[in-house]
């Protein structure tokens, strides 16, 4: 039908999954207000690089934001400058770096969301590197 070419063609169903899930997660007083917001909202592109290991990943990135207004969020370096102004998060992460493993998901995942909600970040887009690792 007529309608399945427009919504395909205009992405709707697109728009309706992540505005739902703009609301599920952050779950705001007013949804309605959320969600004329979320359609005013301009934002940038979101860009993942994945890859393994030496391939190039934090290259491509600088690339990217050297070419566009986007921000590079490293995950390394996130998570650097989070235990700097976090002594908490410092105190629980540094035996697990010093052991060499991984910094658990469930923080990573904290981590990552909010420095993608910052303003320069929703405004400019980003390129997220270094995670997931595997």
């Amino acid at each position: 039908p007529e309608y399945l070419a427009y919504t395909e063609k205009h992405e709707i169903f697109e728009l309706f999954e992540s505005m739902l899930k703009s609301i599920i997660i952050e779950k705001p007083e007013d949804p309605l207000d959320h969600i004329v917001k979320f359609l005013r909202k301009k934002t940038g592109p979101q860009i993942i690089i994945a890859g393994p290991p030496v391939s190039g990943k934090s290259t491509l990135a600088w690339y990217i934001t050297s070419q566009t207004k986007c921000v590079s969020v490293d995950a390394a370096v996130l998570v650097q400058q989070s235990m700097a102004t976090n002594p908490e998060l410092a105190k629980k992460l540094a035996p697990v770096l010093a052991a060499g493993d991984d910094v658990p998901d469930a923080i990573m995942l904290s981590l990552i969301i909010n420095r993608l909600r910052q303003p320069d970040c929703s405004e400019n887009g980003w390129v997220l590197h270094g995670f997931p690792k595997t």
